[in-house]
């Protein structure tokens, strides 16, 4: 808080942007992973939840609707939780977002070696950039998925080694690695 001229007191503000920069933040520590961080992922959760419940206040009903019959009581939030709220959430959608493209590039057997320097570092790059452009209030504008930068060629790689996991025999799951481990290296060497 500081104090104006006048005496009255002001909240200082987090600029706009501070839940994006928490996103890029969190993103750029997950891209250091060489494998799934689940446990940078369960504290940024286990932060964000104790920044909501610390500015939980409880208001009777009566008093939040203005009608003297109610007797329960609502949830409501102390005025500074909103930035420290958006920026808690930044945080945990960075984390996610990369966490959730981990999980889907394993998924489709990309070499978990390569997914962090061939895939994630590269799209936060983008990320950086994304983060950096003026933000328009009436204009929400999400960040590219790492996927949103493959080429046509490398999505339909992509998409038959899917098909190709979708119908092949449990019994024989060898040949699906090395013709996926041909797929990393040809195609998801990128940018």
């Amino acid at each position: 808080m500081k104090t104006d001229c006048s005496g009255i007191r002001r909240q200082r503000r987090s600029p706009p942007n501070a839940p994006i920069e928490a996103f890029l933040k969190s993103a750029r520590e997950a891209g250091t992973w060489t494998r799934i961080d689940d446990r940078a992922v369960d504290v940024a959760h286990a932060e964000r939840k104790q920044i909501r419940e610390l500015a939980e206040v409880l208001v009777p009903s009566s008093e939040y609707f203005q009608h003297p019959d109610l007797d329960s009581f609502q949830v409501a939030y102390k005025r500074d939780h909103l930035f420290h709220a958006a920026r808690s959430r930044g945080r945990v959608h960075g984390f996610e977002f990369v966490k959730q493209c981990w999980e889907e590039l394993i998924k489709v057997g990309v070499d978990q070696h390569e997914i962090a320097t061939q895939i994630i570092q590269p799209w936060i790059r983008t990320i950086a950039n994304w983060v950096a452009q003026e933000i328009v209030p009436n204009r929400a504008v999400a960040p590219r998925g790492p996927e949103e930068q493959f080429s046509k060629r490398q999505r339909r790689m992509l998409e038959q080694a899917k098909h190709m996991i979708a119908h092949s025999d449990p019994a024989k799951p060898h040949a699906i690695p090395h013709l996926l481990h041909m797929v990393t290296r040809e195609q998801l060497h990128w940018l």
